[in-house]
């Protein structure tokens, strides 16, 4: 496999275990299963409403000693939040569609592979551009930040 390659092997031998290790507990004890449909469905918007909860806390927090402007911020914060909003929804519609046409199955897959994880991810992300952004504006300006260059 080429360089490039192995993150996404990475990626398909997680999905692959998951899947794995879920199809073994379901056809040993099926009815041990841990959750239903409707179950999945109450768990996820509860989560989703602790994320939304968090996204804003903590960006205020980890943004608090950035020297930008408030009205900076507070675009990142939202933007943020909208786009977790919006993921939220589209996500939740895909795997009640998911869960409701195909099988329990899949369920794992769903939690650990697109599940919450993916909401730290996008949030890194645009954290540490919005963090880039500001410390390239900066970089004129020699005693603040001067470790980052």
């Amino acid at each position: 496999m080429r360089q490039s390659g192995k993150p996404a092997g990475a990626w398909l031998t997680f999905f692959a275990l998951i899947s794995a290790i879920s199809a073994v507990f379901f056809a040993l004890d099926p009815e041990r299963f841990p959750y239903t449909v409707e179950m999945y469905s109450r768990l996820y918007v509860k989560t989703m409403l602790v994320i939304w909860v968090l996204i804003p806390t903590v960006l205020s927090i980890s943004l608090a000693a950035v020297p930008s402007s408030f009205l900076a911020k507070l675009g990142l914060i939202g933007g943020t939040f909208l786009y977790s909003f919006l993921l939220g929804a589209v996500r939740y519609a895909f795997f009640m569609a998911v869960l409701r046409k195909g099988t329990l199955l899949f369920m794992p897959l769903l939690v650990f592979a697109l599940g919450p994880m993916v909401d730290f991810v996008y949030v890194v992300s645009f954290y540490s551009m919005y963090i880039s952004r500001v410390s390239l504006s900066l970089r004129s300006k020699g005693g603040i930040w001067r470790w980052s260059f």
